[in-house]
């Protein structure tokens, strides 16, 4: 065997063993940005509002930390059940009428498990007492942890919308909702707690509708 075409069989083979690692990268990278970059901004736009609060009251700032404390946990179980359903959704983005049941089925999972995960957000109150938080922080609940309960139900409808976007890879597009979502809380967060002119502040209330 002639050892110069040997080789040049060889390096020929590496290169197409090579290019597909490399198209997945590339592909990772590109649909996987703009989910991280969605996540910041999503971080950023909870940030402002515990900064509003913050300065508006330090009670107002711990009875809203303690209802997420319970509200978190309940949010990021929905999303992680809705982004479960993706898998089952990609195959069929050529022909997304296929994909309906499936798509259905999320729905519905994702409304079960938000409704599971909002009637304990309505216990804050309780498990706040049980737990030694002093009277002025459960004074300042007010309809906080009715609001979100609430606003899980309410994602609900937009974690179906992300998977199908992710399933169908606009990934470009679920980043855009987020910096949007940050975006209107930069705007109507210290309107809604603090208020403007002849609007009056809600307080813990507005960050709550700040949710919505």
């Amino acid at each position: 065997m002639n050892p110069a075409r040997e080789s040049r069989r060889i390096d020929a083979t590496r290169r197409d063993e090579t290019q597909p690692s490399e198209g997945v990268l590339h592909s990772i990278v590109t649909g996987g940005l703009p989910l991280f970059l969605s996540m910041i901004a999503a971080s950023v736009g909870s940030a402002i509002v515990v900064a509003i609060l913050g300065d508006h009251d330090t009670a107002a700032l711990a009875a809203f930390n303690l209802t997420g404390s319970v509200y978190t946990p309940a949010s990021v179980a929905l999303s992680g059940c809705l982004r479960a359903a993706v898998p089952f959704i990609a195959p069929y983005r050529e022909n997304p009428g296929v994909a309906v049941p499936a798509i259905r089925d999320a729905y519905w999972f994702g409304v079960v498990i938000g409704t599971m995960g909002a009637f304990p957000v309505t216990l804050v109150p309780l498990v706040g007492s049980l737990f030694g938080a002093s009277p002025e922080v459960l004074n300042e609940l007010g309809s906080l942890p009715l609001l979100m309960a609430l606003n899980l139900l309410v994602i609900t409808v937009g974690g179906a919308r992300t998977s199908v976007l992710i399933a169908y890879g606009k990934n470009r597009q679920v980043l855009w909702v987020a910096v949007t979502s940050t975006a209107i809380a930069m705007l109507l967060t210290p309107l809604l707690v603090s208020g403007a002119g002849f609007l009056p502040g809600l307080g813990i209330g507005g960050a709550g509708l700040r949710w919505w």
